[in-house]
């Protein structure tokens, strides 16, 4: 695939993980690094999907479980 891969992810209600432990909780920030690079480093994938809107019955409206990855930044609020 060609041209930008540039991930730029809305993140509110997050724990951080350092060294394999809950860390910090992020209250709103913005997550950004390089899609592909970021998919080859997801580090865990939980059990527990959950909606990505707010209105469950909204078209489109998908169920993700909680992900943790390496190699992206984090900028915002803790």
């Amino acid at each position: 695939l060609l041209g930008d891969t540039s991930l730029f992810v809305e993140v509110r209600k997050a724990t951080l993980i350092k060294k394999g432990e809950l860390a910090d909780h992020v209250k709103f920030a913005l997550l950004t690094g390089n899609l592909y690079e970021g998919l080859k480093n997801v580090v865990g994938i939980g059990k527990d999907p959950v909606a990505t809107h707010g209105f469950l019955s909204t078209p489109g409206c998908a169920y993700v479980p909680a992900m943790a990855f390496e190699g992206f930044e984090l900028v915002g609020q803790t």
